[in-house]
């Protein structure tokens, strides 16, 4: 996974946090796309910066209210090789600019950042 010093201009998870759920991600499955929403918000959570996290790890660190709707990806286990795919995913922020298809200077510029 990425050491979050290795790359220190790079957005944090909470930037991606911000922008909500991914829309007609890589995935096009939205299931997926808000499992990502939640994965972000837990590393924006929990310091901020990229590591892997697991779906234990993830539940209790996102918010009911700030939840996706669909609860069950982050405890059915049919939903596991999702969440794995996810997590390989946002394991950097290149990774998650990916998924969101935005850009670093675009999302510095949706942040606020100059």
């Amino acid at each position: 996974m990425t050491n979050p010093t290795a790359n220190p201009g790079s957005p944090p998870p909470s930037h991606f946090a911000a922008l909500g759920p991914p829309s007609c991600s890589m995935w096009g499955k939205a299931e997926v796309e808000w499992l990502a929403h939640d994965y972000v918000q837990a590393l924006a959570r929990d310091g901020d910066i990229w590591k892997p996290l697991t779906r234990e790890q993830v539940a209790p660190l996102v918010p009911r209210d700030k939840r996706s709707s669909y609860g069950s990806v982050l405890s059915d286990d049919y939903y596991l090789p999702r969440f794995n795919m996810v997590r390989d995913q946002l394991s950097s922020a290149a990774g998650a600019s990916a998924v969101w298809r935005v850009d670093f200077g675009t999302l510095a510029r949706l942040m606020g950042v100059r």
